[in-house]
């Protein structure tokens, strides 16, 4: 979030200060964008937290690039990804939260105009999700100094190439 530099006699202190927990004021932002040739993006955010310690975030992004190749015919791109996390930190001490990216690109085959119609890029299906738990804990009131963190996570790639048949 910030950081710090302290310059003391023979020696450089920095601090680096991570996102404070105790602000219960809710954050949002949308985006949209275009462009020429169709090109266009999509975003948004949305973060709320309570006094209690319970907080939510989420977050989405849309990218969709249509194709420009006189060579080609095809060869649209997207992406769309989403991303969600829950927490619980009710001190500085403790805390808890979990995670979920999801993220799908999608790729149209490019293929030549020329007689021989070769395919350029196969067209490519993909998606990937990535799950995290984290539970942490700080015998310091103030939450700096030695900390005790177990991380677990899990990450997931799947993708589908069409064959050269399916772009005829």
């Amino acid at each position: 979030d910030r950081m710090e530099v302290e310059r003391l006699p023979g020696k450089l202190v920095v601090h680096l200060f991570t996102r404070r927990n105790d602000r219960n004021i809710p954050y949002s932002r949308i985006g949209i964008a275009s462009g020429d040739l169709q090109f266009a993006r999509y975003q948004g955010q949305l973060e709320k937290r309570s006094a209690k310690g319970f907080g939510f975030s989420g977050a989405f992004d849309h990218l969709s690039v249509p194709h420009y190749n006189v060579l080609s015919p095809t060869g649209d791109y997207s992406n769309t990804q989403g991303w969600i996390r829950l927490e619980y930190i009710p001190s500085n001490n403790f805390g808890a939260e979990l995670r979920f990216l999801q993220s799908a690109p999608d790729r149209d085959p490019i293929v030549s105009l020329s007689a021989s119609s070769d395919t350029l890029s196969r067209a490519r299906s993909g998606s990937r999700h990535d799950y995290a738990a984290r539970i942490h804990w700080n015998r310091q009131k103030a939450g700096i100094g030695p900390r005790f963190d177990l991380l677990l996570n899990r990450a997931g790639w799947t993708d589908k190439i069409e064959k050269d048949s399916a772009l005829v």
